[in-house]
């Protein structure tokens, strides 16, 4: 709005300090403006006159702050609230219109239907997002938004769905029961199991599960395949194919693949052997990467191998895993023999928009050898223990894995666990 209030046209023909029609209108237009603006929109009485009310500005103002929730004070009982202007400094709204919202504690829980008079402007219901009337403590005694909608009935306030979230309190009443659903399925009291199609039990997890799990309840490993995830993902056509490639040679794109989400991991370092306790082998690192294919069809790969079984000395080193010049990821170090030894490194990325390191191997102890590093894709081999009965280490678990190293005795040597090869595992989108 300008700053009028000096005159700004000294010009004739009319007189200095006096403001012309033009002048004159450019207030009394931008006033227009703000009553026709609010929500809801005033209509402002003729030109000709009379005035019907000279609060029009401050409804309007009231109006467009009403955009957000209007404090309110609240008085009444359980199903019956009036509620005013909390200051008394502001106009209170004079009609009820489209989304005017109101913030207020309720006096008491409701018990069943509610109305509301707000503003001395008539009692209108309350009813929930679903139009409904709310149920007995839907209001709890917590600070509420409600929101006039006339569409309802001859008009109701709404309460917003949020409104009856579920509450923990100081002194949290129990929550409803988890049901069975998509996804989910209850197995007995607070414990479930997931339900999706093509979810299997099995005693020993597949090289060609996706992801594998162990339910200490029933002593099973719960496993997806591939090709069953990826059957279940491709709704909608935005996954073509999920490829896992485990040997040295060519990847092949399917037909429709223009992007590849590519996970290279390099090969696990294996495990320390020999006499007393040994270190396990770190985990092969991880590249990843989004790679446009729209113009390629063929990628080389090279997957990294394993490294070998400590036998009296260190473990061998993981080998590197390429895809084509897009991804490449380093192995892991072997363990060394000896608890004083040192345990094997983690492999990197050098080329990826991702790249994540390997996870060390475990160090020995007096006590027992150390373990696999963890890869990307999962846990490495189990240390060896002598007192225990297994001195060996156990080979790397997952893709990219360390061995585990293991835990002689005084005459004989243990062997350490053979570091697992790394992989290349390819989602395809159209």
């Amino acid at each position: 709005m300008r700053d009028i209030s000096k005159k700004i046209n000294d010009s004739a023909p009319a007189p200095s300090g006096y403001l012309d029609a033009q002048e004159v209108n450019s207030i009394t237009d931008e006033l227009k403006n703000v009553g026709e603006t609010a929500p809801g929109g005033l209509t402002l009485d003729p030109s000709t006159g009379p005035d019907s009310s000279t609060e029009m500005l401050s409804q309007a103002i009231v109006r467009q702050a009403a955009g957000g929730a209007i404090y309110c004070s609240a008085t009444g009982n359980s199903n019956t609230h009036t509620l005013a202007m909390a200051d008394p400094k502001v106009a209170e709204p004079s009609i009820l219109f489209e989304g005017l919202t109101c913030r207020y504690k309720p006096p008491e829980n409701n018990t069943g239907a509610v109305m509301i008079n707000a503003f001395g402007l008539g009692p209108k219901p309350l009813v929930n997002h679903l139009s409904a009337t709310p149920a007995a403590d839907a209001i709890d005694g917590r600070v509420i938004d409600i929101f006039y909608d006339p569409t309802i009935g001859s008009g109701s306030w709404v309460l917003p769905a949020w409104a009856n979230a579920l509450y923990v309190g100081q002194t949290p009443t129990s929550p409803p029961p988890i049901n069975s659903g998509e996804g989910w399925e209850v197995d007995g009291a607070n414990k479930g199991k997931l339900n999706f199609p093509g979810l299997t039990a099995d005693n020993i997890p597949e090289t060609n599960d996706l992801f594998a799990f162990h339910d200490s309840q029933d002593s099973q490993h719960k496993s997806i395949s591939y090709g069953a995830l990826a059957g279940l993902l491709g709704v909608g056509g935005g996954l073509v194919g999920m490829r896992l490639i485990t040997a040295n040679g060519n990847y092949t794109k399917t037909t429709g693949t223009t992007k590849c989400l590519a996970f290279a991991v390099g090969g696990g370092g294996g495990g320390g052997g020999g006499l007393y306790t040994n270190n396990g082998g770190g985990a092969g690192g991880a590249a990843i990467g989004l790679i446009d294919v729209s113009n390629v069809s063929v990628v080389s790969c090279n997957i990294g191998t394993g490294g070998t079984s400590g036998t009296g000395g260190s473990g061998g080193n993981g080998g590197s895993t390429f895809f084509g010049g897009y991804l490449v990821a380093t192995g892991g170090t072997g363990g060394s023999d000896g608890f004083q030894g040192l345990a094997g490194k983690g492999g990197n990325a050098s080329v990826g928009l991702v790249r994540l390191g390997g996870q060390g191997g475990g160090p020995a102890t007096q006590h027992a050898g150390g373990t696999g590093g963890a890869s990307f894709f999962g846990g490495g081999g189990e240390s060896g223990n002598y007192d225990r009965g297994r001195p060996n280490g156990g080979a790397g678990n997952a893709y990219g894995a360390g061995g585990g190293g293991s835990d002689g005795a005084t005459a004989i040597s243990a062997i350490g666990g053979a570091g697992k090869p790394g992989c290349i595992l390819i989602l395809e989108f159209a």
